[in-house]
């Protein structure tokens, strides 16, 4: 009676840390998915501010395009100037080489007369000259100015392009955690696979189409549903199995997207009862006879499957005559008839016991803890 306490106690253990594992891993899954939002969010700022530079790059070529289209009207004025200027002089050398053989009065009104319209010439043209040359020192400026600001940005886009280009590193690894972290993956009746039982499974895949699902450990998957649980796939693991792990791989759009591993386990051991008693109760012979088999049952505590069927497939019960005992091996669950007339012979008080229980399961043939009781 101890050891079956015993035993449920460390079954009742074992389920309250895989219950608190799977705690764990919600609590972590939780923390990825918020450190992935916070570097999407620094990438998010980060292509923002490159996006603002290259804008007020392009604006600033335009101004520096401008400004060389103004420099260049510049010096087209100029060089027309000079080459006015150079055909005026060749005028005026021409006038003295036919002047040569006129009256001194006429040379002397001439050369006034000429010298007066290159003063003139020589006023505008120095003026014009002036400011052309002081406008085109502004532009310069201007462009010089623009020039270096560009430098200055280029630099700066530069250098941001490099940090972009380490956090777009950083975010094509993050994006393939978050496509990793956003397929979830969940045993919806509990976090372990049971041998020989339907195991309900729930997979999503979020932004993914074609999904494929597979398992590893020699168990199967299948599309379907298990009354009474959530999920669109049972995962089976054959009864009798060696294995202590299934990992269930999710793939889509022809790459894995995500993978969870479950351990696998055999169904709880059951208990004997004898017409609806407990071995350790006080057990009426009528009860016995009303109800001559053995039966084994899934006792109370957390176990997430209903209905698990168990069959006694053969005991042994001790037999005691004149104080010497013996034993009789019986196939099958029922009681013969010579063991429930031993039993009607035996005295209120008297002690009857099973031993070697063998019991089939869904996981496979087990052992159970045998039945003993006082006939009252």
């Amino acid at each position: 009676m101890q050891s079956e306490k015993d035993n449920l106690k460390n079954e009742n253990n074992k389920l309250a840390s895989q219950l608190r594992e799977v705690r764990q891993e919600l609590n972590d899954e939780k923390a990825k998915r918020s450190k992935s939002e916070e570097y999407i969010h620094k990438y998010q700022e980060l292509t923002t501010t490159n996006s603002t530079l290259t804008k007020e790059k392009q604006n600033l070529s335009e101004k520096l395009n401008e400004s060389n289209v103004l420099l260049q009207t510049t010096k087209e004025k100029l060089n027309k100037q000079t080459t006015d200027n150079n055909l005026m002089k060749k005028k005026l050398e021409s006038l003295e080489s036919s002047k040569k053989g006129s009256s001194s009065a006429k040379i002397l009104c001439v050369l006034f007369a000429i010298l007066t319209v290159i003063f003139a010439i020589l006023f505008f043209t120095g003026n014009n000259d002036g400011a052309d040359s002081s406008e085109l020192v502004s532009k310069q400026k201007e462009i010089d100015r623009l020039n270096n600001h560009v430098s200055d940005l280029n630099y700066e886009i530069s250098h941001n392009s490099s940090d972009l280009s380490a956090k777009q590193n950083e975010i094509d690894q993050l994006k393939n955690q978050i496509a990793t972290s956003s397929t979830t993956i969940s045993a919806t009746a509990c976090n372990i696979f049971y041998k020989g039982l339907q195991n309900p499974l729930s997979v999503a895949a979020s932004g993914y189409n074609n999904i494929n699902v597979s398992a590893t450990g020699g168990a199967t998957i299948t599309k379907g549903k298990v009354a009474g649980y959530e999920g669109e796939y049972i995962v089976t693991v054959p009864a009798g199995s060696q294995t202590k792990e299934v990992t269930i791989n999710v793939s889509a759009d022809g790459k894995s997207v995500g993978h969870q591993t479950f351990k696998v386990m055999n169904v709880p051991s059951p208990i004997i009862t004898i017409g609806g008693y407990k071995s350790g109760d006080d057990v009426p012979k009528a009860a016995i006879k009303g109800s001559p088999r053995l039966d084994a049952v899934l006792e109370g505590g957390f176990f997430p499957f209903k209905d698990v069927k168990y069959t006694v497939t053969s005991f042994t019960y001790m037999k005691e005559v004149s104080g010497v005992t013996s034993s009789q091996v019986v196939s099958g669950n029922t009681i013969p008839g010579d063991i429930l007339s031993d039993i009607s012979k035996k005295a209120s008080g008297s002690s009857i016991s099973f031993i070697g229980i063998k019991v089939s399961s869904p996981s496979g043939p087990r052992n159970a803890p045998g039945f003993a009781a006082r006939l009252k």
